[in-house]
């Protein structure tokens, strides 16, 4: 035997398995698309290509393989990595710490598109009863309307273009985090 270092195979798990534990992935193509762990995102920008068993995220540059995955989402060394990914031999197990942190971001999605839909119907009525305004009466019937109308666009300019925590901010008002 020679004298260079004897390299040991390291079977790692599938990347998109593990990555789908974390976040929910759509596939395009032979690709999967979802919204990055490491910085706030509205539409996807973190690719997953399960063929090379490597991830980027083209919002914040993060990329590798599996195990750069793990060290960066659990802010661990590459043995710590290689633990948590079972290559270590004990299986594999989301912190659960995380997956409950997951299961609130997505809630919080899910009521961000729920606030932001009812905002925007309520001015897509508020414009059609602007279009049958014939008579006075009709005027006063809507006068709330048009007394709210300039808030419920502030309110989606920043749902839309505004900080995480002037959105945040919007829901605690709203009522719609307790």
């Amino acid at each position: 035997m020679s004298n260079m270092t004897k390299r040991i195979a390291i079977h790692k798990p599938d990347i998109l398995e593990v990555i789908q534990q974390h976040i929910e992935l759509k596939q395009n193509g032979v690709r999967y698309w979802g919204l990055c762990l490491f910085h706030s995102e509205k539409t996807p920008s973190m690719m997953v290509d399960a063929q090379k068993q490597t991830f980027i995220c083209f919002g914040c540059g993060a990329g590798g393989d599996v195990v750069t995955f793990i060290q960066k989402l659990h802010g661990v060394d590459f043995r710590g990595a290689l633990k948590l990914l079972g290559i270590s031999g004990q299986p594999y197990r989301p912190n659960p710490e995380l997956q409950k942190q997951k299961e609130l971001i997505k809630d919080y999605r899910q009521r961000l598109r729920a606030y932001e839909d009812k905002l925007c119907e309520y001015l897509r009525t508020g414009n059609d009863c602007k279009r049958l305004v014939r008579t006075e009466e009709d005027l006063d019937a809507i006068a709330p309307f048009f007394h709210q109308e300039a808030h419920i666009e502030y309110l989606l300019d920043c749902l839309q273009f505004g900080t995480e925590e002037e959105r945040f901010e919007i829901y605690m008002q709203g009522g719609l985090i307790e």
